[in-house]
């Protein structure tokens, strides 16, 4: 069985393609005073993983409305918080001391040069900064997207209808959370590879094959 098996390949962005240890501690070390808020960030989240939302617009003011909730502040002070702050500060700290886990750039351009499309999911924003952070050229994939762009976090089975609709099957999604990623790909009648520490990515050809 060659790659002709699978179509599309989706890639999870963090904890797949990079090893994302250490990122909450420096997050924190790196924003002392909005600590809280990141932490109410973080759970928001949690609830909402998985709900559809019809519109970007629409999962962020959700977002930001159950920070502002918790933290007892205006949802515009968190919308600009997260846009001028947490996610600027994420970016600095992938570039300083995070990079692609080796061999990512080969990986992607065997699976195109086989007629394979490849698509970046995140469920966060900043997408394109992250990766070129990292030293992924996004331009290595066929699409690099924000779950929240195209129906909800992960395992939002409407971001993954999206990409169904969009990318020809069979599809293969690899990331590092069966919950997440997992959970996503099969509500979409995908199949999932789990990515457990450092890939072995001629491994996950092999596997493909």
């Amino acid at each position: 069985m060659d790659l002709s098996r699978y179509r599309t390949v989706i890639f999870d962005l963090d904890g797949t393609l990079y090893d994302k240890r250490g990122i909450p501690l420096r997050l924190i070390f790196g924003d002392l005073r909005n600590m809280l808020t990141l932490k109410a960030e973080r759970v928001a989240r949690k609830e909402m993983k998985g709900l559809p939302y019809p519109s970007p617009d629409a999962l962020y003011t959700d977002l930001f409305s159950r920070v502002a909730a918790s933290r007892k502040m205006d949802m515009k002070a968190v919308a600009h918080w997260y846009r001028e702050q947490y996610m600027p500060l994420t970016i600095s700290i992938l570039r300083k001391h995070y990079s692609a886990r080796p061999g990512v750039r080969d990986l992607f351009f065997t699976l195109r040069g086989k007629g394979i499309s490849v698509v970046v999911l995140s469920d966060y924003g900043f997408v394109e900064e992250k990766l070129q952070a990292l030293g992924i050229d996004p331009s290595w994939a066929d699409l690099v997207v924000d779950a929240s762009s195209i129906g909800g976090f992960k395992p939002c089975p409407d971001t993954f209808r999206y990409l169904s609709n969009r990318f020809p099957e069979p599809f293969l999604v690899v990331g590092d959370r069966d919950d997440t990623d997992g959970e996503g790909a099969r509500s979409a009648g995908m199949d999932f590879y789990r990515v457990d520490g450092a890939p072995d990515w001629e491994e996950l050809l092999a596997w493909i094959r």
